[in-house]
């Protein structure tokens, strides 16, 4: 499946780490370092769109590490067309 990405961001493209990763690492395109206060919530952009077929959906989530050490986590990570 092709799927067409426009990366605005500065960092590149979203890819594989290994052959046998199932998903891609992103990185939010931030201008300055965040810090989060406990309980504390801030939205960043990521500046790299998707498009995806009809009927289909992609999906962000946070790496395991960083939510089982720091307590950092995604919200609204699901993307979808109908």
């Amino acid at each position: 499946m092709k799927i067409n990405i426009i990366n605005k961001s500065k960092h590149s493209l979203p890819g594989y780490s290994k052959i046998s990763a199932a998903g891609m690492y992103i990185q939010p395109s931030l201008e300055e370092e965040i810090v989060l206060n406990p309980l504390e919530q801030k939205l960043t952009n990521a500046e790299v769109y998707l498009e995806i077929r009809k009927g289909s959906e992609t999906q962000i989530l946070a790496r395991k590490r960083l939510t089982a050490n720091n307590g950092v986590t995604v919200g609204f990570g699901n993307t979808g067309r109908k």
